[in-house]
């Protein structure tokens, strides 16, 4: 007699049910786990959300949020010392590409050569590289700079390295805006390379500095999400046609 030739013996009275059957009959079915995995992504979701649009200032409506992200940057572009002397360009900008969050207690031994008196200081806000974003060499660290001295009004990109006699490099700019405070969520102002001379300076196509709220409130955004929520809801809750 072979082995394997015949079918295990069954006990009398239990019928025998295939893994399939067993799942359903013991309530192992998507529907199970999937509400489990829903809420712990809403929650992540809503964490992420209040991190990211919470504003740093008790002026909601004009204020501006914890976090930023930088898109856009590609290409070879120059960089400057902050005495503006021309330094070795950055080969691929798109390092700099990423989620930078607010850091109100940013220092460094080389940011005070930016200001004639640190009381100056308050004038500039600081973002800082959190999330896929990186400097041109090891060891350095990457901000945002909103620096709203008088005559300045402008975005900048900037970069911090130890020991260094040049630093903070200037990498890019917005335009300039005078001294119209640059309030709101939306930061959309063009790019440009470190250059003060308004007839060569080079527009970086593409660049943009964005809030969370410019997402949620777009509307290709409003639809998916809608559409989404929707899909979950009815799947979720519709009626089992086998029942």
């Amino acid at each position: 007699m072979g082995v394997g030739c015949c079918p295990p013996p069954q006990l009398k009275g239990v019928a025998s049910r295939s893994p399939v059957q067993y799942r359903e009959s013991s309530g192992m079915s998507a529907r199970t786990w999937l509400g489990p995995v829903l809420g712990l992504g809403l929650l992540g979701a809503i964490i992420a959300t209040v991190w990211m649009v919470v504003p740093i200032e008790t002026n909601v409506t004009g204020g501006y949020l914890n976090v930023y992200t930088l898109t856009g940057m590609h290409g070879k572009l120059p960089a400057f010392s902050f005495d503006n002397m021309t330094m070795p360009d950055v080969e691929d900008a798109g390092i700099y590409n990423g989620i930078y969050a607010w850091q109100p207690h940013f220092y460094h031994a080389s940011f005070e050569r930016f200001f004639s008196e640190w009381s100056d200081r308050h004038h500039m806000i600081l973002w800082e590289c959190q999330f896929w974003c990186q400097s041109s060499r090891e060891g350095g660290r990457v901000v945002i700079a909103l620096d709203e001295r008088p005559a300045q009004g402008a975005w900048r990109l900037l970069e911090f390295y130890d020991d260094d006699n040049n630093g903070p490099y200037q990498i890019a700019r917005t335009k300039k805006t005078g001294k119209k405070k640059m309030g709101g969520y939306k930061h959309r102002t063009n790019w440009v390379e470190m250059n003060d001379n308004p007839k060569t300076v080079r527009e970086i196509e593409g660049a943009g500095f964005y809030s969370a709220w410019d997402l949620i409130i777009s509307i290709p955004f409003a639809i998916t999400f809608a559409a989404a929520v929707a899909g979950l809801v009815y799947w979720f809750y519709m009626e089992d046609p086998d029942a």
